[in-house]
């Protein structure tokens, strides 16, 4: 009779331990009891404890239910779970179902409330329907400048002169008015700068025609006393490989200094070396540099406080499966930011081509090299094949934009 007893209370055992010990634990779930509970190689109290979970933590749990189970006069099932990285089976009577908006970091093992997309969306929608277009006609136009080319090699023209800048006059219905610009009105309309972006490569081959040494080039580095990023005017060299990885032609790409730039920048403009670029590296210690679907994060160009001139990354889509790299369906990465007193939503993921082994860019960098008062970013895609970085630029002229793709920088191996 014992035996009998015994069949029949491990046959169902056995029979549920087969159907879930392959299932995937992929639904997010909280310790509930104050006490915390312990994760066991099987269902069963009789199976070995292989990890503990204290009060509060979270959880990944499988869909499908194992043994049931009665505990402190709570009914419920064994489940198999899955801790950082242990696996195992809890009883689901001492752990709730989290709360929809929010997501797990599965590599920190971290948990972040996902912000309201749709409502920022909504919102910005909104502010531009509020948005009131006068009836009554537009006597006159407002003036253009005119910005003189800037002659590199004439060491006076570093700057925008102001005598450089002459108005033009557009007539309507007989009627001449002279442009009346602001000192103010004149730094937000100047045509944006061109820049040619960089990082220091070894063993590269890809095009390099682009990499004119003879235009202004600056290297920003990190200064590890004071936190903060500095511009310093480099010279960049570009140099055939002395030792060849692959058959064909490979070129080192870097500065002139010992010390290796975080990347470098070519323009025909004068950057300003005598500012600090105000960002520190430990602002990522808990902040993720990889979005997943409804994470976000502030970026900013002096402080990281509420500010019209800061912008938010987030990203949107949906995550089908968990792992290492998850698997995501619509994946997108977007900035929302203020122009004019309007809330502005801007879609990155077309001028992203390349989104790395698990599909989603990490943030290299920001900050405000272009002193604008606006951030500037840099999004870096990797895998063992290929580094993607681009660099997005802050230019509220660029058609209702917050900011224009303004270089790319790829290497893979050669062969």
């Amino acid at each position: 009779m014992k035996k009998l007893i015994l069949f029949f209370t491990l046959v169902p055992a056995l029979l549920f331990s087969q159907y879930t010990e392959n299932c995937i634990p992929d639904n997010l779930y909280q310790v509930s009891t104050a006490s915390g509970v312990k994760i066991r190689k099987g269902p069963g109290q009789h199976n070995d404890v292989v990890a503990y979970v204290p009060t509060k933590a979270y959880v990944l749990a499988c869909d499908e239910l194992s043994t049931p189970a009665t505990f402190e006069g709570k009914s419920g099932n064994w489940r198999r779970v899955r801790f950082k990285s242990k696996y195992g089976y809890l009883f689901d009577g001492f752990i709730t179902k989290a709360k929809s908006n929010l997501i797990l970091n599965d590599s920190a093992w971290t948990v972040a409330e996902m912000p309201d997309v749709q409502q920022i969306i909504d919102t910005a929608q909104t502010r531009t329907d509020s948005i009131v277009i006068p009836e009554k006609p537009i006597d006159s136009l407002n003036t253009i400048p005119f910005v003189a080319p800037l002659d590199i090699d004439d060491p006076s023209q570093d700057t925008l002169q102001p005598e450089a800048i002459a108005p033009l006059a557009f007539t309507t219905d007989s009627i001449i008015e002279k442009a009346v610009i602001t000192e103010e009105e004149e730094k937000v309309i100047a045509p944006p700068a061109d820049y040619i972006f960089a990082v220091e490569t070894f063993n590269y081959c890809g095009e390099i025609t682009h990499l004119d040494p003879g235009i202004r080039w600056y290297g920003i580095y990190y200064d590890d006393d004071m936190k903060v990023y500095r511009n310093t005017r480099i010279e960049l060299e570009v140099m055939r490989s002395k030792y060849a990885l692959g058959t064909g032609l490979e070129f080192d790409i870097k500065s002139e200094s010992s010390i290796t730039p975080h990347f470098m920048i070519g323009t025909k403009s004068k950057l300003d070396t005598t500012i600090e670029i105000a960002f520190n590296n430990s602002y990522f210690e808990n902040r993720p540099r990889s979005l997943f679907p409804g994470q976000s994060i502030n970026i900013y160009s002096t402080e990281p406080i509420h500010d019209i001139y800061n912008f938010t990354l987030f990203a949107t889509g949906n995550v089908t499966d968990v792992g290492i790299c998850p698997v995501m369906e619509n994946y997108q990465m977007k900035l929302t930011g203020e122009i004019n007193d309007s809330l502005t939503v801007q879609d990155l993921t077309v001028d992203i081509p390349y989104f790395g082994k698990c599909g989603m860019p990490s943030i290299y960098w920001f900050g405000d090299f272009n002193k604008d008062n606006y951030p500037d970013f840099i999004l870096a895609s990797q895998s063992k094949e290929k580094t993607t970085f681009v660099l997005f630029v802050s230019d509220i002229r660029a058609n209702g934009k917050l900011v224009r793709k303004a270089g790319e920088w790829s290497y893979e191996k050669c062969d």
